[in-house]
């Protein structure tokens, strides 16, 4: 069992947080973390490296209790992206592709025609 050190404890990836009446989430990044993900110059197709920002930017996005979260988490992973030698260009164009995608309400679905009736 673990217990919450200054009313904050990791759970499943995430961290909660109480505030006094709130409780927020976002990622959990273990301290043992170097930041070994898939380098920019190694020789995969660049569908690899795009999904690799993308998933990173999910994983920060769904436990996010609030976009300050997740902003600071883009920063992290922007630097951790530099690091690994990705474009700068690439890193903020799919982060901006992703808010955008995530601000902008999904298009409803088109409903199939029932075979039955036809």
């Amino acid at each position: 069992m673990e217990l919450p050190i200054e009313n904050t404890l990791s759970f499943l990836s995430m961290v909660l947080r109480k505030d006094s009446q709130n409780i927020t989430t976002s990622v959990h990044v273990k301290p043992t973390n170097i930041g070994v993900l898939l380098h920019y110059d190694s020789h995969v197709d660049n569908r690899y490296q795009k999904s690799l920002i993308y998933t990173m930017l999910d994983r920060a996005f769904k436990p996010s209790s609030n976009w300050s979260l997740f902003h600071e988490e883009c920063i992290r992973l922007k630097t951790l992206f530099l690091q690994l030698a990705y474009p700068e260009h690439l890193i903020h164009s799919m982060i901006s592709n992703f808010i955008t995608c995530k601000q902008t309400p999904a298009p409803p679905r088109k409903s199939t025609p029932d075979l039955q009736s036809v």
